[in-house]
């Protein structure tokens, strides 16, 4: 049985007893969801060229970049530590040519961005944006936005895979590692709450940081991660989908899927308005919740201040967000096959 095979079916038995990891979006199985779906998708052409360039479906490669979050930067050296919880889903990159590969490219993307959030390496910065609720279009400039967010991820990914130059703060020296970047980043753009962000005051009350002034590094609720919903912070919530999407699509979701029109334009500005898409869609994620003041919370086992939020009807709340994850996943897997047989017809 090979290491693929062995992977997945782990991943299949932690699915089957409900578990879904809540650290990175959609977790692992809803970016192999996206990935699957993406694979159904396909041309001839365009499958051809992901077996050359990856040796493996998108399915498999779609946790990658989060795979690549567990190399460490001590006393000047990169190390891959691989982490016992996470490896039902990178075990497959862990061999030591592809731990390499990781630690290579973890290297080349450390610190070459520049913004206020200097504890995190520049590729665990490429996942999303923080764009205010108020806000109606995903725009450069816009607070939370910058040119290492995860619009500038997907642009640059696709600019490899056309052999053109690839702006900073990027560095991507394969197709391969293009290929990874814009699986699983695709995938990122359409979880709501990795566009979308309520920025609030120390009381809860909302703030629009664009029409005021100032540092709003202690508004920022980091994309629901400094929301508590209930025992669980907002953005692990909606990381999390139903175990019985499993990890390909339904036919449910790949009807979905195909039914997702083309994004008008050029291939390159289309993760702009991809981002606009999840930024509106990401107001449903918040509808209904109120806020109150900023308190200490263990959040993923760690104490952090954050804002609690009540659901005036937890029922619905759950109802709606389980049918807008679907539909975000299924236009994820339709727009990353989109630009690859856009690309190899």
């Amino acid at each position: 049985m090979n290491t693929v095979f062995r992977a997945i079916l782990a991943l299949v038995a932690l699915v089957a007893l409900g578990w879904a990891g809540s650290a990175c979006a959609w977790g692992s199985q809803g970016h192999q969801l996206v990935g699957a779906t993406a694979d159904r998708l396909l041309t001839p052409n365009a499958a051809a060229h992901v077996k050359t360039e990856l040796g493996m479906p998108l399915k498999i490669a779609a946790t990658w970049p989060d795979c690549v979050r567990a190399v460490n930067h001590l006393k000047g050296k990169f190390t891959y530590v691989a982490d016992p919880r996470f490896r039902i889903w990178c075990g497959v990159f862990e061999t030591t040519a592809r731990e390499a590969a990781m630690v290579d490219y973890a290297g080349r993307n450390w610190n070459a961005c520049v913004d206020d959030d200097k504890g995190r390496p520049c590729n665990a910065k490429y996942h999303y944006a923080d764009v205010s609720l108020q806000r109606d279009h995903y725009q450069a400039g816009q607070v939370g936005t910058g040119d290492h967010d995860v619009v500038h991820a997907i642009e640059a990914a696709i600019l490899r895979l056309q052999d053109k130059p690839v702006p900073a703060p990027f560095s991507i020296r394969t197709k391969a590692e293009a290929l990874f970047m814009l699986t699983h980043f695709v995938g990122d753009i359409h979880q709501p709450l990795h566009m979308g962000a309520a920025y609030l005051d120390a009381a809860g009350a909302q703030i629009d940081p664009d029409a005021t002034p100032g540092d709003h590094k202690a508004n920022r609720t980091q994309g629901g991660n400094a929301i508590m919903h209930g025992s669980q912070d907002l953005h692990g919530e909606w990381d999390e989908i139903l175990p019985s999407l499993g990890l390909d699509p339904t036919p449910d979701v790949l009807a979905q899927a195909r039914a997702t029109p083309a994004t008008p334009g050029e291939v390159n500005a289309w993760p702009e308005a991809w981002a606009t898409d999840s930024l509106l869609a990401s107001r449903q994620a918040y509808a209904g919740l109120t806020f109150s003041a900023r308190k200490p919370f263990l959040v993923r086992g760690r104490s952090q201040l954050a804002w609690p939020a009540v659901s005036a009807d937890q029922k619905g709340y759950n109802a709606a967000k389980r049918a807008l994850q679907a539909q975000q996943i299924a236009k994820a897997g339709k727009r990353l096959a989109d630009v690859l047989n856009t690309l190899w017809p």
